[in-house]
């Protein structure tokens, strides 16, 4: 809620700012909530605001990504939560944030994902990666199939929780449907050699 931390000069198409529009998405996500202890709180506090960690939980991934993003670049707590994530980078870390609610808004909207090709895409460069990553560069069809994005979110997940199932979820699907042209989503060769992937 404090707007001295945001940058509030970038401005949207209908003429607030992002960090504004965020709070606006956020407050909606909040007043359609049935989550139980959101509406616990207003019950017993009906005029204070939400502790953050309780608005958190009930926030989009593309609030959060517009809340981070609208973080001024000068303070400590964007490069923390970065680094949290295995990114010494803010701007590759919001990268990828805005590259997943890309993916996800493709998914959640029954949108062909098969053969997309992404228009946000992540940044594959990472200076010293806290976590396995590629060894070798990737191919410019790679960086712009889901193949990419998938691997943050690997990536991410694998540094929130360690002993996470989703890329053997993933390489079991794949497994179990050797017919299917993986390559159309950046599934080249040698994507199995891969640190991130092994």
């Amino acid at each position: 809620m404090n707007a001295t931390l945001f940058d509030t000069t970038t401005i949207s198409a209908n003429g607030k700012s992002v960090y504004e529009n965020a709070l606006e998405s956020l407050q909606s996500e909040i007043d359609r909530t049935q989550e139980i202890f959101i509406r616990e709180h207003f019950r017993h506090y009906p005029n204070q605001p939400s502790d953050a960690w309780k608005v958190l939980e009930v926030a989009s991934i593309g609030t959060l990504s517009k809340m981070y993003k609208s973080l001024k670049d000068h303070l400590p707590e964007k490069s923390i939560i970065a680094n949290d994530m295995g990114i010494n980078s803010p701007p590759v870390f919001s990268g990828w944030l805005e590259a997943i609610v890309c993916i996800r808004n493709i998914i959640a909207h029954h949108s062909q994902l098969w053969g997309y090709n992404m228009t946000k895409i992540p940044s594959a460069r990472l200076n010293n990666p806290s976590g396995k990553w590629f060894i070798n560069p990737l191919t410019d069809v790679q960086k712009k199939k889901p193949f990419l994005i998938i691997s943050c979110m690997i990536y991410i997940c694998d540094k929130i929780s360690p002993e996470n199932e989703i890329k053997n979820k993933i390489l079991k699907l794949i497994e179990t449907n050797p017919t299917i042209p993986i390559y159309k989503i950046g599934f080249l060769n040698q994507w199995k050699n891969e640190p991130l992937w092994k």
